[in-house]
């Protein structure tokens, strides 16, 4: 009974037997005939007088069990291997278990977990790099769905997309991947062209880097809603990932439970070092379309409206909430050896806010490492207003980055709308 003073209980047995369990195998699991998404499992023979059955079972976490995934269940007892084709998911730890049964139902529950880790596509190991995806995908690897794609293209004949031929599901989380060797790199950066229809402000595709072979993420850029049928060409600062071996770049797709679309296209990837350099005195009144060309832009978008002239454009961040940093990364590397009082000056103007922060930050070796010269937490409809940080302690560095940043207050995310105009060096 449940209680100490005892409660009710019906129970019955049958069937009890006792007796030899088949003996535990060794296995052994490796890549299989595409490593992104096949493991080859490899096991001794069982000796057992009354085998049944081998049965194996899959988990993409350890202690796996008969409750998880059962891959396969094979009758014949000299079958001592099997290819798993069903790993959706690049860089994921799948873990197996193989166990052997009796004509008596006995099983034995196998030495251990045996692990096998998905494969990424081909490192890019060096610079400059482009992926048309007329090489199929060599160098993207895509968690399943993602795939090539022919429907809608930049450049050639294929672009990738989060669902080919159909629209995206609901609840989806998944991402297609490349592998960057940027050790012998000189402020990198990433350019790609995209076009998409998401779920406004409910479904969002993310650029996303990690350094530590994918344990954590940092989000660099975000899209959601309609983007037109055309092409846009964002570009997005990596400086400060110049000397990783293996750095991880994601295009990911997070859908909610509700309404679908087509998607997210990707083609002609690229990273290039950025050698550019920008003249000092350095302005640029963000009206004319050179300015498109003087920054990194990432998620930041050219937009109408001046802080001083009438019909002219400025530079704005506006994102839902969910969508994390976005940085607008001076293009070229100043010069200021040979400055005396370098300040920066220009107009900033915030929209609807929940809360966040506006950071203005400025770099003395080409973006390898940053540090904040002006800072404010973003307060809501703030009609334009001219800001100065001060430059001097970058007197007499020749490879001075600048830029602006906004991040969300919360660790969730927080809507943020920044203008930035007139910038001014």
């Amino acid at each position: 009974p449940y209680y100490s003073w005892g409660s009710a209980v019906d129970v019955q047995i049958d069937d009890v037997l006792i007796s030899e369990a088949p003996k535990d195998i060794n296995v052994q699991v490796s890549a299989g005939t595409d490593p992104r998404h096949n493991a080859l499992l490899s096991w001794d023979r069982s000796e057992a007088n009354d085998f049944s059955r081998y049965v194996i079972y899959r988990s993409t976490s350890s202690g796996v069990d008969p409750g998880d995934v059962l891959v396969t269940s094979i009758t014949n007892q000299s079958t001592l291997t099997f290819e798993d084709p069903g790993l959706d998911v690049v860089g994921q730890t799948y873990y197996y278990r193989v166990l052997v049964f009796d004509t008596e139902g006995q099983h034995n529950w196998g030495f251990a977990d045996y692990p096998y880790r998905t494969k990424f596509g081909q490192t890019a190991n060096s610079l400059p790099f482009l992926d048309g995806v007329e090489g199929g995908t060599v160098y993207l690897a895509g968690d399943r769905p993602w795939g090539v794609t022919a429907e809608q293209t930049h450049s050639g004949t294929n672009s990738w997309t989060d669902s080919p031929g159909t629209s995206y599901e609901n609840n989806v989380d998944k991402a297609t991947t490349l592998v960057l060797n940027l050790q012998q790199s000189a402020r990198p950066y990433l350019g790609f062209w995209q076009r998409y229809t998401l779920e406004a402000d409910k479904d969002f595709g993310f650029v996303e880097v990690s350094s530590d072979e994918g344990s954590s993420w940092t989000r660099l850029f975000s899209v959601t809603g309609f983007g037109g049928t055309n092409w846009y060409n964002p570009k997005i600062d990596l400086s400060q990932y110049f000397a990783a071996e293996a750095l991880l770049v994601r295009f990911r797709i997070i859908t909610d439970g509700q309404n679908r679309y087509d998607g997210w296209y990707i083609d002609d990837v690229e990273i290039k070092n950025n050698g550019a350099k920008a003249a000092y005195p350095f302005s640029d009144s963000m009206d004319d379309v050179g300015s498109e060309t003087n920054w990194l832009a990432s998620a930041w978008k050219r937009v109408d409206g001046s802080a001083q002239a009438t019909g002219g454009k400025s530079w704005r961040y506006q994102n839902p909430a969910e969508t994390g940093v976005s940085r607008l990364t001076l293009g070229g590397a100043l010069d200021l050896s040979g400055a005396s009082n370098p300040q920066l000056s220009f107009w900033r103007k915030t929209g609807a806010n929940n809360s966040g922060y506006f950071y203005v930050e400025a770099s003395g070796n080409g973006g390898q490492s940053w540090s904040t010269v002006l800072s404010e937490q973003v307060g809501s409809n703030r009609s334009w207003e001219r800001l100065q940080a001060d430059l001097s302690q970058y007197l007499g560095l020749s490879q001075v980055a600048v830029r602006f940043r906004v991040s969300p207050y919360y660790s969730w995310g927080s809507a943020v709308d920044v203008q930035i105009d007139d910038v001014l060096i």
